[in-house]
């Protein structure tokens, strides 16, 4: 699935020049995001500056979870808010305090994070 997702992106920038390197997209099953909080959720990211990619999205990606559950737009299926699980204030707000040391001139990614986090082997629950 990884290779023909690839693909399409790639297609949509030399099809769209002007979009080419600015789409960001996360593609999650709806199986992997009931259970996040039980195991890591394996997750195929593009980013703008960074090439398409397969991950392991553990509870750090709840700064991303959060603002798609109740922002997000689906374009094909259930409403993000169906099938992202709920996660309160707090625990944003943790996760967006141990984000906060990473700030610098260059925004840091949600990658960034993830090394960070698992460096310092700090946790919010």
């Amino acid at each position: 699935m990884a290779a023909r997702l690839e693909r399409m992106h790639d297609e949509w920038g030399e099809n769209n020049p002007s979009w080419r390197g600015r789409i960001e997209v996360v593609y999650a099953s709806a199986s992997g995001l009931a259970n996040l909080r039980m195991a890591p959720l394996r997750i195929h990211v593009i980013s703008a500056g960074e090439p398409f990619h397969v991950i392991n999205a553990g509870t750090d990606w709840i700064i991303t979870w959060y603002p798609a559950r109740y922002h997000g737009i689906s374009l094909i299926g259930q409403p993000a808010s169906e099938v992202v699980p709920d996660t309160s204030f707090d625990q944003l707000t943790c996760w967006q305090l141990l984000y906060r040391p990473l700030r610098s001139s260059a925004a840091p990614t949600s990658g960034d994070l993830s090394r960070w986090l698992r460096a310092s082997d700090r946790s919010c629950s």
